[in-house]
């Protein structure tokens, strides 16, 4: 009676409590095992370990598990041998309508060795004719501190050039549509050396060879006044030869992010190069390109941000012009890119010095810069008892701001007076939301809802497209 009772978080007296003494108190850690609980700063009685875990000694002082003789181990060489990591679903089909180009398909497929040293990738995708193929085959070296990568590919690029419709003659109501699309086949072959610093940064050299095969497609179908057509052929291929390119490149690569469902969501990445070009066309290329993901609320939510810039410059630097409009490139300038810039431009092309070079997202010179904060929609949601569980969904809110200039283009921070695209350019800004889906790891999907700014009408869309956000 009148002794205070001790606290259950190991708190002990340090002497004996005598009736009307205040206790002094202290506090200790515990642990308990097998033999109950006792001060962790003290040692068991005996040692202390699961009675079915079996010792290394039990295993030797055991005849019944008859271990191999180490003795009769053969040292070899270590032979390369590939097998397969992945490999994509083949398709293949045929379309009538296709410009005449009916058979379509393709896979893609991943090989490495046992230790992961040696990669082989090989891709392969047809649509109608074989000289249109996209064909890409790689190796990879990563045994050594000096990594390096060779690879030979293709593909081809198609660009509309207009149309016209005339009357066919000798067959009245009868008119025929020609359609002229300029092709071009990027064929490459390179080499590319990675001498890695650590586990997050790298510098890379590299040199490749490229040729650009400049052809004219004519594709014309026939049609009458009550919308009767036939299928679009080809009837002219009209070659316009071709270019020869010698790109050496140097660049310095750091990147420790931690991605999340649809995006990263912790860490910084950069990365820095230069690459000439010399042969046909001669032009110089810098690229900087710098981005954050900042986690913030217990990593809920991420404030992610970007600066990109590409400098082209020399004699040749508007032959492949910076695009900003593209969901699929480098730089993306959301909400100034609407089916494709019909409403305000047009895409650019290879060797477009002119007719797409006063589009204001288009230039030899680019920047851009984004910021997003990023947050978590659906991480887990069942349906009932129903074995269904919906895929992870990212939201975000935006704001960009980026422009593309060329050598001889006043470039400013806000719309000029008298504003005059062909020899004038200046900041566009955008904002808006989006919507990313991860499709069980199969695809990643992504809308956007943007509002630019700097158009008159300041009218939002949606734009949808395939890959992870930046």
């Amino acid at each position: 009676p009148g002794v205070p009772a001790v606290p259950r978080n190991a708190v002990e007296p340090t002497k004996p409590i005598t009736p009307g003494t205040p206790p002094l108190y202290v506090t200790r850690s515990v642990y308990r095992g097998n033999e109950g609980i006792r001060a962790s700063d003290s040692l068991p009685p005996r040692g202390e370990r699961d009675s079915t875990v079996v010792s290394v000694n039990q295993l030797l002082d055991s005849a019944d598990l008859a271990l191999p003789d180490p003795t009769r181990f053969r040292d070899g060489p270590y032979k390369v041998s590939y097998e397969a990591d992945y490999v994509a679903r083949p398709s293949i089909g045929y379309a009538q309508d296709n410009f005449g180009r009916g058979l379509f398909g393709g896979t893609t497929v991943v090989l490495s060795d046992l230790l992961g040293n040696n990669r082989l990738a090989f891709t392969a995708q047809v649509n109608g004719r074989l000289q249109d193929a996209i064909i890409y085959a790689g190796y990879t070296n990563l045994a050594g501190k000096l990594q390096y990568n060779t690879a030979v590919s293709q593909f081809p690029f198609f660009f509309f050039n207009g149309q016209t419709i005339e009357p066919v003659t000798g067959s009245p109501g009868i008119f025929e549509e020609r359609q002229s699309l300029a092709r071009f086949v990027l064929r490459d072959i390179g080499i590319t050396s990675l001498l890695p610093q650590n586990r997050f940064k790298r510098f890379e050299l590299g040199l490749g060879v490229q040729n650009i095969g400049r052809s004219e497609l004519i594709v014309a179908r026939q049609f009458n006044s009550l919308g009767q057509s036939t299928p679009f052929q080809i009837v002219g291929d009209n070659g316009l030869g071709s270019l020869w390119f010698l790109q050496p490149k140097a660049a310095f690569v750091s990147d420790n992010t931690l991605n999340g469902y649809t995006a990263p969501i912790m860490g910084r990445r950069m990365r820095f190069a230069y690459e000439p070009t010399v042969g046909s066309r001669r032009w110089n290329e810098f690229t900087a390109d710098y981005r954050r993901y900042d986690p913030i609320l217990f990593n809920f939510l991420t404030i992610a941000t970007r600066v990109t810039g590409i400098v082209k410059a020399g004699r040749d630097e508007l032959f492949f012009p910076n695009y900003i409009g593209n969901p699929n490139g480098l730089m993306w300038l959301r909400g100034y890119d609407r089916v494709n810039a019909l409403d305000f431009g047009c895409q650019p092309s290879i060797g477009a010095s002119s007719g797409c070079s006063n589009t204001e997202l288009l230039g030899s010179r680019a920047v851009v810069a984004s910021a997003e904060v990023r947050f978590p929609l659906i991480r887990r949601f069942e349906l009932g008892v129903l074995p269904v569980q919906l895929p992870p969904v990212d939201g975000a809110v935006f704001y960009d701001a980026g422009m593309a200039f060329s050598s001889g283009q006043k470039a400013s921070f806000s719309r000029p007076d008298n504003y005059d695209p062909t020899t004038q350019r200046f900041l566009l800004r955008s904002y808006g939301y989006s919507i990313r889906l991860n499709l069980f790891n199969f695809a990643l999907l992504r809308w956007d809802y943007a509002i630019p700014l700097d158009r008159p009408e300041r009218k939002g869309f949606w734009q949808w497209s395939l890959g992870t956000s930046y």
